[in-house]
């Protein structure tokens, strides 16, 4: 009769911290652009028989825009674009990459029906990192980035979202507090 006993450990502590700025403008009529930024530090503590501890800054970035063609915003063109910067952890070091996405959209039926048609990774960098596993250091260079084209036609059947906006005068309020107690 033989007893295996096996014990669960964590191998690695990894802890980020970071902040991310959104900052979303309009500088012209038919222009529309959301800038993401964002940085951080990244610190991770293993075995050292096991792995390699590791510390470093990180940064990650995208930007969204939407170019109008038209003065109902109908025709529209969408570039998105987003990239990282070499990220390190306890078995692999991943480098920089970026990838770029493209989108052309039309509303009709009082903007109820939209066509889409869009290509994602139009351009797009390679994952290129190195892993170590045990003494062994692994150079990889992946070519996964293909390109998807995707058209798509989606109909909104309900109406859109209605706000009322209620106004009380100084008196009404007064009378609510009073009347409250």
């Amino acid at each position: 009769d033989q007893y295996i006993q096996s014990t669960w450990i964590n191998l690695a502590n990894e802890q980020k911290t970071g902040v991310d700025i959104f900052c979303s403008f309009t500088p012209q009529h038919w222009l529309s652009a959301t800038l993401i930024q964002g940085v951080g530090w990244k610190s991770t503590k293993a075995d050292e028989y096991f792995m390699h501890t590791t510390k470093g800054w990180f940064y990650t970035g995208g930007l969204m825009t939407s170019f109008f063609f038209d003065t109902k915003r109908r025709w529209s063109a969408n570039i998105t674009a987003r990239s990282n910067s070499r990220e390190k952890d306890v078995n692999k070091v991943l480098y920089a990459h970026y990838n770029i996405d493209f989108g052309v959209q039309y509303k009709l039926l009082k903007d109820r029906l939209c066509l889409n048609l869009s290509c994602l990774n139009l351009w797009a960098s390679h994952i290129k990192g190195k892993e170590y596993l045990s003494n062994n250091t692994i150079d990889f260079n992946h070519h996964l980035n293909y390109r998807q084209f995707r058209l798509s036609l989606t109909y909104n059947w309900g109406s859109g979202l209605r706000h009322s906006r209620k106004q009380y005068s100084n008196e009404e309020l007064k009378e609510r507090v009073v009347n409250d107690f």
